[in-house]
């Protein structure tokens, strides 16, 4: 409930994306990750698995947290998260003015700029790939299986 609170007040209330969008019903497929200060949460961002790649969604930090490196320890802590699972390849759709956050992490822009969610602009996907870290296939979303969303708390 934590995690939709700060994506709540960051997409649908300051970047004015529909409830529908937002609440996409794929949170149960997902790993969520919640960032607290204290008891107060603030930053979240949400991991889904595939076959060969992780996929990061939904990274969010309150406004009044970010330039203060908590964007930054979350995405590494979700890229760990991934690599504990044997995942070594990484995708997320950026918002153009996110992309010098996202290349600092070793993101690379691919593709043509395209709209998500109403949100304008939204830019390229990006792909990371670590070095270094043999590629396993790992099918963890197996069709027919039920799945329970869970949530790994980072405290900061």
């Amino acid at each position: 409930m934590k995690a939709l609170a700060v994506r709540a007040v960051v997409f649908i209330e300051e970047q004015c994306c529909p409830y529908h969008e937002e609440v996409d019903g794929l949170d149960y497929t997902a790993l969520h990750v919640l960032g607290e200060v204290g008891s107060e949460p603030v930053s979240t961002g949400r991991i889904r698995f595939y076959s060969g790649y992780a996929k990061l969604e939904r990274l969010a930090v309150w406004k009044a947290y970010r330039g203060k490196g908590y964007g930054d320890q979350l995405l590494t802590f979700m890229m760990k998260c991934g690599e504990e699972r044997c995942f070594s390849q990484f995708k997320l759709h950026a918002q153009v003015q996110a992309l010098p956050f996202y290349e600092k992490h070793g993101f690379l822009a691919e593709g043509d700029e395209f709209l998500e969610a109403n949100i304008v602009p939204w830019g390229p996907r990006g792909e990371n790939r670590k070095n270094g870290v043999g590629e396993l296939l790992v099918e963890l979303l197996v069709p027919g299986t039920r799945l329970i969303s869970l949530t790994i708390r980072l405290v900061f």
